[in-house]
This record gives C-alpha cells, structure tokens and sequence, in this order.
C-alpha cells in the first residue's frame, strides 16, 4: 500500500522535517514536497570532487556535521541547513580574516540551525558534542552583524544575564520582550543590542549593574554600546511600560 499523502504538501508551506540521502545521485531530498535540498554527496564514480565541483574540504565538512548530529541525536534535516550556512559564513570577510578553521565555523553554524529550528542547544553542549571551544564559537558571533546572522537577538539574553549578578528570572523576561522589538537595527551586532538594552534596563529599575561588567560580558565596547543607548533611551521608560501592562 502506497503511503504517499492524497494531497501533496507545497514547497513553500514544507518544514523540510523528514530527508532521505540518496547517494547515487549525490542529493539531500525533502520526502515530504519532492525538493532536492542539497547536493551533498560524492558520486560513486566520483574522486575528489563533489557534484557541482566543489572541494573535498566541503565534504569533509558535511561528514563533520553529518556525524556531529548523528552521534548528538539532533535531527538529520539540519545538516543541510547548517552546512548551507557554513557556506555562507566562509565567505564572510570578517570571518576569512580571522582564519576560523572550518570545523569551528561549522559548529558555529549547527549551534545557530538549531536556534533558528527552535531546538536551542547551549554554546556548552555544542563545544561537548563538536569539540570547538566556546570561546571560538563566541569569537565567530563577534564577527558577525545583525544581518548577518540566523539568530535572534533574543537568543543571547539568557546567556548574557545569567552571567551578571542580582538579574533575575522576571527581569530577563523584560528584558527578552525589549529586545524583541529591536528589529530594523541595520548592520548592529546582536550582543551589542542586547548589551545596550540589559544597561538600560538597569538604569531603568535601579539594578546596580557597570557598563564595564556588562561590556565585558557581552564582548562589546562600551563605545557602540553607547551608541545605541542614546538612540535608545528617550523611549525606553515607554519600552517597559507596555511589558508591564
């Protein structure tokens, strides 16, 4: 009996949840709207070279993922999303300037798939699973802009927060609905962003808190913190009234 749905599912409306590789043809194939995700896999004919010609570094990459998420119980369907990305980031400037090696920047973008595919996991479990120190995995996030990455800037409040004394639960969920509406901030980097707003926020209900300590924890300067800030601050009373209410 034929198990395929009566009313197939459109490409635009797809989760792209469940994949089938298919090493003849060399593809990553959605099984739920027909799409070929990616072209992954050397053919078996192949050398050294991918279908598409691409190196075998970036298959050596794939497999790193590959057997990250296998070896993690992390859903097969991000590989291909995260090693698009990794594509993506390894062609960034900032990022070719420091000289990442591609498993690190690879871990750095499984550990943002996977914030983006709601299945968080934390920089500790993402350095346990792939072996990339989180240091390096904050270093990469340090190089990017807003724009530039899968995150929200929500995404970094817990890590921040709980790293700064007399912050508690209430406060960061303040804290996460501010940053929330702090869309169309052009190229700012998320930590800055979220820097500004945790400063404010204390300002506001009298949390003893330094720029410093904040700037430190963020790995920002307290110069584009200060930036934003005064963009920032003449509504920033109204920001948290209406959390409130």
């Amino acid at each position: 009996m034929s198990t395929r749905c009566s009313k197939p599912i459109s490409r635009d409306e797809c989760s792209h949840s469940q994949t089938v590789d298919d090493e003849k043809e060399g593809s990553c194939i959605c099984v739920q709207c027909g799409l070929v995700l990616e072209q992954l896999f050397l053919h078996q004919a192949g050398t050294n070279k991918w279908e598409g010609g691409m190196e075998t570094e970036f298959y050596k990459t794939y497999l790193f993922l590959k057997d990250i998420c296998a070896n993690g119980f992390m859903p097969n369907y991000l590989v291909s999303y995260a090693f698009s990305y990794f594509k993506k980031l390894r062609n960034d400037a900032a990022i070719k300037r420091r000289k990442f090696k591609d498993d690190a920047v690879a871990a750095f973008a499984l550990y943002e798939t996977m914030s983006r595919h709601e299945i968080p996991r934390t920089v500790n479990e993402i350095e346990y699973v792939t072996g990339v120190p989180s240091n390096q995995l904050f270093s990469i996030e340090g190089c990017l802009h807003f724009s530039d990455t899968l995150n929200n800037p929500q995404d970094f409040v817990e890590r921040y927060c709980s790293q700064l004394a007399n912050i508690t639960y209430f406060d960061i969920k303040i804290i996460k609905g501010i940053v929330g509406n702090m869309y169309g901030m052009g190229d700012v980097r998320p930590n800055t962003i979220v820097a500004a707003i945790i400063y404010l926020y204390c300002k506001e209900v009298d949390l003893k808190q330094s720029i410093k300590t904040i700037c430190e924890v963020c790995g920002v300067s307290s110069y584009n913190v200060y930036k934003i800030v005064r963009n920032l601050r003449s509504d920033f009373s109204h920001q948290i009234s209406l959390l409130y209410t």
